[in-house]
């Protein structure tokens, strides 16, 4: 049997084989030229971001001025809204720099600023155009009594100062009823001319007795307001009742009252009391006017018949816990 045992040297080893003389050693990963490399690009790309975006805000945030008069006496929003449109950025991002002071006329500025923008100065005016809202009452006299134009106005509203003066100055020489015409002017030439009733009469009121109830409300639709009913009496020299004027007046406290209350009123009636009516929005009151004879007044108070001494009459407000005052 043949076997390999008797060859020299045991098994043979097999042959070494060199490497290709072509073949390249490979060579070893670097990982930190990778992180420099993933470095670099995500910061081109955040540079080539903050460019674009930089440069977008510049060119297309807009400020328009908007505002170039305003009237005297009138509420201005602090809001940059109120004061220039703008686009491309939230207004609420933007500030406004104002001395406008819309309780005084006059030439204001503002400045307003989005970011990096800015618009301004910008000139502002104040004011007044408006002609003065009157209302005007009637005014009764004795004959030969000199009477003033200011005698016949109940109420004036104006931002500014004004003067009341006749178109032509009444003759109270002779008794009757007349009708005047007064002219009122504001500070800067706004005019309102009105007219109102003069009567001359041998009777008329020496003065006016003032006579105020305050009540609680007695509906609940405006059980917030505070009403008074207030009665003028006009007595005559021989202390003897003329005439008598009522008005009820509903004071409210809270804005939202009165203005929902103020939706309620109709031609000569608010809240089932017929009669004039007035609304102040500056005072947050609507009054109720009427005129009542002596029998109006006998229903009112429930007497048989209502007194006409002023005394007497004085004693009905007096007994109930009430006041009266002379005018």
């Amino acid at each position: 049997m043949n076997n390999n045992m008797g060859m020299m040297g045991g098994i043979p080893t097999p042959p070494t084989m060199s490497p290709a003389k072509n073949e390249k050693p490979k060579k070893k990963f670097n990982p930190i030229l990778i992180v420099l490399i993933v470095v670099l690009i995500a910061g081109v790309g955040f540079a080539v971001y903050y460019f674009l975006n930089t440069s977008q805000t510049k060119t297309s945030v807009t400020i328009s001025p908007l505002l170039t008069e305003v009237e005297l006496g009138s509420t201005l929003d602090e809001g940059v809204s109120a004061y220039a449109r703008v686009t491309g950025m939230s207004a609420e991002n933007c500030t406004v720099e104002s001395n406008v002071n819309p309780s005084k006329a006059g030439t204001y500025q503002y400045t307003v600023k989005c970011g990096d923008k800015t618009s301004g100065p910008h000139t502002v005016n104040v004011l007044d155009t408006m002609p003065p809202e009157v209302i005007t009452k009637d005014v009764i006299v004795l004959p030969d009594t000199v009477v003033e134009a200011t005698d016949f106005i109940d109420e004036v509203e104006d931002a500014s100062e004004y003067t009341v003066d006749f178109e032509e100055e009444p003759d109270t020489s002779a008794t009757g009823d007349y009708e005047v015409t007064l002219i009122i002017t504001d500070d800067y030439d706004n005019e309102t001319t009105v007219t109102a009733n003069l009567t001359v009469d041998d009777n008329a009121p020496d003065y006016y007795l003032s006579c105020v109830e305050s009540i609680e409300s007695e509906t609940t639709k405006y059980e917030n307001a505070k009403i008074e009913y207030n009665y003028k009496y006009g007595i005559s020299l021989n202390g003897e009742f003329y005439n008598a004027l009522k008005n009820v007046v509903y004071q409210f406290d809270e804005e939202e009252d009165y203005l929902l209350a103020k939706e309620d009123i109709l031609d000569d009636e608010f809240d089932g009391i017929k009669g004039k009516v007035r609304s102040n929005d500056k005072e947050m009151t609507i009054t109720i006017f009427n005129y009542l004879t002596l029998d109006d007044l006998a229903d009112e108070y429930e007497l048989d018949e209502f007194p006409t001494l002023d005394t007497d009459i004085e004693n009905i407000y007096l007994d109930a816990g009430n006041s009266c005052d002379m005018e």
